[in-house]
């Protein structure tokens, strides 16, 4: 079984690998290499699943901001999420996603966002973010735009804006 952990700056070029063999081409990597170099980067949220010096997954999250009426909360959007093909059927992904989700929380991060298919994603206890009256600053289909609070201290609505990255904004 892999264990998931924090990327080491030393395995740059090998995350970068992965990913272009993930997706049998170069634009991963280097949206990954750009994003590292953004103020937005939490390189303790840079995570990759290992099985025995093989980097099998890998998970980013980049800093992301809900501007409420009353109050911005500290949050994160997941970037990337990949798992080599030869692996895809045996958990890395929830790993990956279950462990990050733990990082956040230690953090003290208040929400993590995803874009995604919502069946998946609720299995980890995302839902809807139109749901907490949350929507993204960018156009976002149906209801693929999902949150997942962090604490136990948040509204029941929120009510505001998910400012992503301005380094991973559409368009």
């Amino acid at each position: 079984m892999a264990i998931v952990r924090g990327e080491k700056p030393e395995e740059h070029r090998a995350v970068e690998d992965l990913l272009r063999r993930a997706y049998g081409r170069e634009d991963e990597a280097r949206l990954l290499a750009s994003l590292r170099g953004s103020p937005d980067f939490v390189p303790q949220m840079s995570v990759v699943a290992d099985l025995d010096g093989i980097l099998t997954g890998y998970a980013l999250f980049m800093k992301a901001v809900v501007a409420a009426e009353n109050e911005n909360y500290a949050s994160l959007a997941l970037v990337l999420l990949t798992v080599l093909p030869e692996y895809k059927l045996s958990g890395v992904a929830e790993r990956l996603i279950r462990h990050s989700v733990e990082r956040g929380r230690g953090l003290g991060l208040r929400l993590i966002f995803v874009i995604g298919e919502p069946r998946y994603f609720s299995m980890f206890g995302f839902r809807k973010a139109s749901d907490l009256g949350l929507e993204a600053e960018f156009e976002v289909s149906g209801g693929s735009l999902q949150v997942l609070p962090l604490q136990n201290d948040l509204p029941e609505r929120i009510n505001g804006k998910v400012r992503y990255s301005k380094s991973i904004q559409p368009g």
